[in-house]
């Protein structure tokens, strides 16, 4: 493995008389070490090991190799072209065992590393390795928001935020920071960067040295070492870069590429009814036995709008996850253009109230808006009820898009008369006494049109209607006798009124 002089002089922990790194802070520019024996030369990327005494003349070397000197009086002009470090309180001997232990145990990392990619170690196998190299936080996260990986049992860089990190039993990024980072501008910025970068101390306390791993440009993960225990040093860049070469080998190894899907069963199981397919009746009971789930549960489902940035950060199998570990007997699947959750009500004391006001602050804290189906009792039609909720949130949107929940039951009459105006304009639709009505009020400044809708809402009352329009009797009995007489209306007839009713509920 590569190192560099600053490296070795970290780990010597000896007192330094004067140095030169030449630019070489950041570069793991040495592979081997020597003792120096009067070279005019040094080899390329070698560290030599040398009595100030033997320092005699010039020293030449390129920008990849090093002098370790041993002792104080030297004359500069000799060595200050090449990278160099005086020790002056101390023999050579001590000098080359001490090196000799660090090029020995960073080449023991190295075999560790190439080892474990070769047998398809975990990322936890690969942080166990080197963490120590970092003498801070390691941690791995995957697309999906999982800590796949982390150098501690604990995350340090969420304990000292005083942050709660733990969804059911999995590890992985809490819900109030992915919702942070899907709208902060510098997060999004970062999210497309291929070489190391850090992202300063905002959300956390602390600065985060991060790199992220791709393929096909396809964000697959991101490695991530948080300044808590020491400040960052030069080369840990460069540490961060290479350690980062062996994850993504990981990758290779394993076949890893690629959005991991929720390969959820009753997921599968509901897409699968959701696209139409047949599923015997059998294998359904089966499959929903296993998830405590009964066919003739009371279920209701959703479909939630994902932002722009969800599809962007990659939140919305995050979302997913985290919406079926927070509430029970609820699957939740990215489906079409939606985040769908279907919810068996029986966890919820059949009550699909007690479910929504559970949920609607879920959706308020991570600025979701959803659509919810009417309550079924048959989870083989969940394809229909998918439908309504996709039509509730589609209308309930264009009406009010400042709400959170959309219901089908709110939208029904919107959709009705978005379906029947489909072909044929609402005018042509309307029933012709009622155009009758208006065409006569607008010639004569009458009210007739009007009398008629309010004596149909108050069930062909003419005592009810007059107080709603305030007009005596009289003047009420007058107006039906007119309309009668313009329209020829027959108020006994049953379809007729149904047909006046529903023309004034959507085409008037």
């Amino acid at each position: 493995m590569y190192i560099n002089l600053m490296m070795i002089t970290d780990e010597l922990k000896l007192a330094i008389g004067s140095c030169d790194f030449r630019n070489t802070e950041k570069m793991l520019n040495l592979s081997d070490y020597r003792v120096y024996c009067g070279e005019d030369y040094l080899s390329k990327n070698t560290v030599y090991i040398a009595l100030s005494s033997q320092i005699g003349q010039m020293v030449r070397a390129t920008n990849t190799s090093a002098l370790i000197v041993v002792g104080k009086d030297v004359k500069k002009e000799y060595i200050e072209n090449l990278c160099y470090v005086i020790l002056e309180k101390t023999d050579i001997y001590t000098v080359i065992n001490r090196v000799k232990e660090i090029f020995d145990k960073y080449n023991t990392t190295e075999a560790r590393l190439t080892e474990a990619v070769y047998n398809t170690k975990s990322f936890q196998d690969l942080v166990d390795i080197f963490a120590p190299a970092f003498k801070n936080e390691l941690v791995i996260m995957d697309s999906d928001f999982y800590l796949v990986a982390h150098s501690y049992e604990k995350i340090l860089l969420y304990e000292i935020a005083d942050i709660d990190y733990t969804i059911g039993e999995t590890l992985r990024v809490p819900l109030e920071n992915v919702e942070f980072f899907k709208n902060d501008i510098v997060y999004s910025r970062v999210r497309d960067y291929t070489e190391p970068f850090i992202y300063k101390a905002s959300y956390y306390p602390v600065d985060v040295m991060c790199m992220n791993i791709f393929s096909q440009d396809e964000f697959l993960s991101r490695v991530v070492v948080c300044e808590i225990e020491n400040k960052f040093r030069p080369y840990d860049e460069s540490l961060l870069k290479y350690f980062t070469g062996f994850v993504k080998k990981i990758y290779d190894a394993s076949n890893l590429y690629g959005k991991i899907e929720n390969n959820h069963q009753l997921s599968i199981i509901l897409s699968s009814l959701i696209d139409g397919k047949y599923i015997e009746p059998w294998v359904l009971d089966n499959k929903l036995s296993q998830y405590s789930w009964n066919k003739e549960d009371s279920f209701i489902c959703l479909c939630l709008v994902p932002s722009q940035r969800d599809y962007y950060n990659k939140t919305i199998a995050y979302y997913c996850e985290a919406i079926a570990h927070k509430y029970p007997m609820t699957c939740s699947f990215e489906y079409s253009k939606y985040i769908v959750c279907v919810v068996d009500l029986k966890a919820y004391e059949h009550s699909e109230e007690k479910f929504i006001n559970d949920f609607i602050l879920f959706l308020r804290d991570n600025y979701f808006q959803a659509g919810i189906s009417n309550v079924f009792n048959d989870i083989s039609q969940v394809g229909e009820y998918f439908k309504q909720s996709d039509i509730a949130i589609t209308i309930g949107l264009e009406k009010d898009p400042t709400i959170w929940i959309h219901r089908f039951l709110d939208n029904i009459f919107p959709f009705i008369k978005k379906q029947l105006s489909a072909e044929l304009a609402p005018k042509i639709l309307c029933a012709p006494e009622i155009n009758i009505l208006k065409r006569y009020d607008e010639e004569n400044q009458t009210q007739y049109c009007e009398t008629l809708k309010e004596y149909l809402l108050h069930n062909m009352n003419a005592a009810s209607t007059a107080n709603a329009l305030y007009i005596h009797r009289a003047t009420m009995n007058y107006r039906l006798n007119k309309i009668k007489e313009l329209t020829n209306i027959d108020f006994d007839n049953s379809d007729q009124m149904m047909y006046l009713r529903m023309s004034y509920r959507f085409f008037v």
